[in-house]
């Protein structure tokens, strides 16, 4: 026996064994009575896929259900035409933070749908829903420079940023003062007069660097006389606390009397005799120069040099360089997952989840937008569709691509930007086959005329892209007038009725709106009731209400329900 006959004698056998198309039970706490009428009418009905025609049926699920064969393998098997394994294909479940792809589990599930004639809807190959997010942003990340201990030249003090006129203490309370250059070389600098005194700067290091980094030091220096000079001086107050070194004085150093020069001192004497409190401060000040009977001499810019431990940081990378990263890993992963499974998937969701909607800028969302997603769109720019496109067909020449989005049937600005995007991606020469709106419906009483609406100008304007149209995600959740979802176990049997009769009507309209040529199909998620979506089956397997609505919208007929 073939393996593909054993799994469909499987398949038959869990058909029977899950009730033949699903025997209706209520699983719902309602006030819905579970009577026989409602029973063998929703009984009554053939498996979804009988009534399809030349659409596909799809479900969206794990591929653990593929490769489970159990109840939901049947179900699977015997209701829908066309599977979207949710986690098959995306970026997020293919590429590894570190960049590593395997799509390889998704091998025996391919084989699966392939052995069961279940066509396969890959996807969403790029979604800011669905991307390694990790890897891609240090794939576009600026060049990071890491930190750790520096050395570094720093002009921490500079006259010229000082008002005239200011007045600096001097160690024996004899101020100096900021004034213009007698030369007219520095700008402004501080000058200094008084006998066997020097002058005192107030310091603030630079972020990572303290007091017991600094090695040595320079300034602008001139003078114009000395008299007699018994000590030149470089000495720190901290804390409180006055902490004196040496220097080579000014002459001995070669300055010229008249001229500006470069006076140096270091912190050797000092550094030996400071605590590890005070070698720990970020501010201190700082007294330099000559002590002499007769000063007058000139102190310019002041620089400090030590080791200091710096944070790591970014430097900007040109956007071309991102981009052309970007197109790289896209490539790599397209390769992978398109070129390795375009004999089993002939249709793939290349994008989605990409458009703005109302209250935001421009047509397509960015991190500015979502700040906790990734958006390859920053980097490729508005085009990226095309570009992508081009690699999916380069790998898969004739794969049918769709562009995705959701919320389409409630923001009419998502709407418009979707019309005009793939307009302008197909004229530039993207190829996409269809569009696909993913329509997560939410029932309200209240609000169904509105929400009716909505569904009609979506797919009107889906229609009229000319492109092939699909209805994806499709379940359905109640909500109350605040939007809150309401649990299954609350619904009555008249509102499970109501929600079905939303579904027929959505599905006839798809069927009304949209010409046959065009409609690609209708895919499920959510289909079996799990406490918040109504779905199509209880979780165990039994038809619900909505499967009615379902089943008549396909058929193009009404739901009548059966008399109490």
């Amino acid at each position: 026996m073939t393996k593909y006959k054993i799994q469909t004698a499987l398949a038959a056998g869990l058909f029977l064994l899950a009730g033949c198309a699903d025997e209706y039970k209520s699983d719902y706490q309602t006030d819905m009575p579970a009577d026989v009428a409602l029973a063998n009418y929703l009984g009554s009905f053939d498996v979804l896929k009988a009534y399809a025609g030349s659409m596909h049926l799809g479900a969206e699920t794990p591929m653990a259900v593929l490769n489970s064969h159990n109840t939901a393998y049947s179900q699977l098997l015997t209701n829908f035409t066309e599977v979207q394994p949710t986690d098959a294909f995306t970026h997020a479940a293919t590429v590894s933070a570190q960049g590593d792809i395997d799509s390889t589990r998704a091998v025996d599930a391919m084989a699966e749908a392939g052995n069961a004639q279940l066509s396969v809807v890959g996807g969403a190959l790029s979604s800011p829903l669905s991307t390694q997010a990790s890897y891609m942003s240090n794939v576009t990340a600026d060049t990071y420079v890491p930190g750790g201990t520096k050395e570094g030249a720093f002009k921490l003090v500079d006259f010229n940023d000082m008002a005239l006129g200011t007045k600096i203490a001097g160690s024996g309370g004899a101020p100096a003062e900021v004034v213009k250059d007698p030369n007219g070389e520095k700008g402004q600098v501080l000058h200094y007069t008084a006998a066997f005194n020097h002058c005192f700067v107030d310091i603030q290091l630079p972020k990572g660097m303290t007091l017991g980094d600094l090695k040595e030091g320079f300034c602008d220096y001139m003078l114009l006389s000395t008299g007699w000079v018994p000590a030149s001086v470089v000495k720190v107050v901290v804390n409180g606390a006055s902490v004196e070194g040496s220097a080579t004085n000014a002459v001995g150093q070669g300055i010229v009397k008249g001229q500006w020069g470069v006076y140096h001192f270091n912190f050797d004497g000092i550094q030996e005799k400071l605590s590890d409190d005070q070698k720990a401060a970020t501010s201190f000040k700082l007294g330099i120069g000559d002590v002499c009977s007769n000063p007058n001499y000139y102190i310019g810019a002041i620089t400090l040099k030590g080791s200091y431990l710096a944070d790591g940081h970014y430097e900007p990378r040109p956007m071309a360089e991102k981009r052309a990263d970007a197109l790289k890993a896209m490539d790599k992963y397209l390769k992978t997952v398109v070129g390795g499974y375009g004999d089993k998937v002939k249709t793939w969701i290349l994008a989605a989840d990409y458009l703005a909607g109302e209250g935001q800028q421009g047509q397509l969302l960015t991190s500015k937008d979502d700040s906790n997603h990734y958006y390859i769109n920053e980097y490729l720019g508005d085009d990226f569709v095309v570009d992508l496109a081009k690699m999916a067909k380069g790998y898969q020449s004739d794969a049918a691509l769709f562009y995705s989005d959701n919320n389409l049937e409630r923001d009419a600005t998502k709407l418009t930007n979707l019309q005009a995007m793939v307009k302008e991606w197909n004229d530039k020469g993207a190829g996409l086959t269809g569009v696909n709106a993913e329509v997560h419906l939410r029932y309200n009483a209240g609000q169904l005329a509105a929400n009716k609406q909505g569904i009609d100008n979506m797919l009107k304007a889906l229609a009229a892209t000319g492109l092939k149209v699909r209805l994806s995600g499709l379940d359905m959740v109640a909500v109350d007038n605040d939007g809150s979802v309401i649990p299954t176990k609350q619904l009555t049997g008249e509102e499970l009725k109501a929600m079905a009769d939303y579904y027929d009507y959505v599905i006839k309209q798809y069927i009304a709106l949209v010409p046959e040529k065009q409609r690609q199909g209708i895919s499920f998620s959510a289909y079996n009731a799990d406490g918040s979506h109504v779905g199509l089956w209880t979780n165990a397997f039994n038809r619900v209400a909505t499967y009615a609505g379902v089943a008549e919208g396909l058929q193009g007929t009404t739901v009548t329900w059966p008399s109490k």
